[in-house]
């Protein structure tokens, strides 16, 4: 009797033992993350569950679950891996989508009549003068130049951001034209699809960019009159990319490179396709 229960118990044990060596636990990634606004409508939660699913199949993460769990809080859980930290960004950026004409530096120069104490902020060598790149710093060094350019007093002409949206170890300034009417030139809803690609031959790797039939004159007249010049991608008030302009661009189709990984530009792609959230989240954990 003795020798049947000892066979049983190493066969329990056995059993155990197996099943750990065999079932591995899934990894799960938790992220949660708040609004920005403290009252927000049970609709607006719900679009935006609707958005950050979407994002997130495009971007090609494959199993995830995106749940409302407060009044304005949404759980995030991954059950695969994946770059976790552009998928915080996935979900957390609003997606404001922006293009802008560029003053390059020359321009810039000029108005500031040869000032070099902006140069002197700035760690990088003085750029081409038909450049819209203005200079590029380490992001310690950003506010430093913000209150340079605000106690410049440039004018509403001037519209300084950064390029600061993927961490990166060094960060560009960019000045922009506002538009007279509404500031961009186009936004997001001009997009009609973004496809992130790599070039079979040169094996670079570029966005495709289609607008929608109402934005291609739009987009045609502004290719025309930049050409030699650029217009900057934004992202929430980041530039993404800012190409050269070296022909006007008609049908509605554009390919623009950039110093992107393919991911990176999944991410883009991801943002522009499926809109912005309603409302602002921020990362909680």
């Amino acid at each position: 009797m003795k020798s049947i229960i000892y066979t049983l118990v190493a066969i329990i044990l056995f059993g155990m033992v197996a099943t750990g060596l065999t079932r591995k636990p899934a990894n799960h990634h938790k992220i949660i993350i708040q609004s920005t606004e403290s009252q927000i409508s049970t609709s607006s939660l719900t679009k935006s569950v609707d958005i950050i699913s979407a994002r997130l199949k495009s971007f090609g993460v494959e199993k995830f679950e995106v749940t409302v769990i407060a009044k304005n809080q949404i759980q995030v859980i991954l059950t695969n891996d994946t770059e976790m930290k552009l998928v915080q960004k996935l979900i957390t950026q609003k997606g404001v989508l922006e293009f802008y004409e560029t003053w390059n530096y020359l321009q810039l120069k000029q108005l500031l009549k040869d000032d070099t104490q902006l140069l002197s902020l700035m760690h990088s060598k003085p750029p081409r003068d038909s450049s819209a790149e203005i200079g590029c710093t380490t992001p310690s060094q950003v506010n430093l130049v913000n209150d340079y350019l605000n106690a410049a007093q440039l004018g509403q002409r001037y519209k300084f951001v950064w390029s600061d949206l993927f961490e990166k170890t060094e960060v560009c300034l960019y000045a922009l034209k506002p538009d007279e009417r509404n500031g961009a030139l186009l936004n997001g809803s001009a997009i009609e699809r973004m496809t992130a690609k790599t070039d079979s031959k040169s094996k670079k790797d570029y966005i495709d960019i289609n607008f929608k039939k109402s934005a291609i004159s739009l987009w045609s007249d502004a290719t025309k009159r930049n050409i030699n010049k650029s217009i900057a991608l934004l992202l929430d008030e980041k530039v993404l990319m800012a190409p050269s302009i070296r022909s006007e661009i008609n049908g509605g189709n554009c390919e623009i490179t950039g110093s992107f990984t393919q991911r990176e530009l999944r991410f883009i792609a991801a943002i522009g396709n499926n809109g912005e959230l309603p409302v602002g989240f921020v990362l909680l954990k």
